[in-house]
């Protein structure tokens, strides 16, 4: 119906957007949600300067190297209100918790350094940097996935920001379920696309 309302150039010049659209768009870009849609005309002009669209799960793994505390242990516990709100105070250590004793099962220990840890629950994935110190235990609870990083396209720095970027609060958005108390699978969540500039741009 629009196109009628175009002359014959702008009819050609709208065909030819479209087809190169088709050609530059990411494959499966729209899959993580079929109510979610991207701006593809954005999007096929920052991916013709060189930006790419890439999954969180090529980016990051999913950090599963810890031992589980327990059985009366008392060690401090991250929860998600302990994440970040700001990237402003992004970086953590967590040495001003103080030890609980997980109440419900085992949960696992943080045992490395520079690890992104997100929340599963809530409107937003408060990224948060962890900051390991030698000899402090630290737990976190199972709606708090930390994340590793496994590619040097980007930074822990740079990847913190674009997961707080209202790009990113999109698809979250459209991932998300439950009303009350919104939250993302684990699956969705390696779905999440991230903007990958020139390492120049980063």
């Amino acid at each position: 119906a629009l196109l009628s309302t175009l002359d014959a150039a702008e009819q050609k010049q709208a065909f030819q957007i479209r087809l190169d659209m088709r050609d530059l768009v990411v494959e499966g870009i729209w899959d993580i949600n079929p109510k979610y849609h991207l701006n593809r005309a954005k999007i096929a002009n920052e991916q013709a300067k060189g930006v790419k669209y890439v999954p969180l799960a090529d980016l990051v793994e999913l950090y599963a190297k810890a031992n589980l505390v327990g059985g009366g242990v008392k060690v401090p516990v991250i929860r998600i209100q302990d994440l970040a709100d700001s990237i402003l105070n992004g970086t953590k250590d967590f040495l001003d918790l103080e030890g609980d004793e997980p109440k419900y099962k085992n949960l696992p220990l943080l045992m490395e350094d520079n690890l992104l840890l997100v929340a599963l629950v809530g409107k937003t994935l408060k990224p948060t940097i962890f900051k390991l110190t030698d000899g402090h235990q630290i737990a976190y609870s199972e709606n708090i996935v930390p994340l590793q990083l496994k590619s040097n396209l980007v930074s822990l720095e740079y990847l913190q920001c674009e997961l707080a970027s209202d790009f990113v609060l999109d698809q979250l958005e459209a991932s998300h379920v439950g009303s009350v108390r919104p939250f993302i699978n684990r699956a969705n969540l390696k779905k999440i696309l991230i903007r990958v500039p020139d390492r120049k741009e980063e």
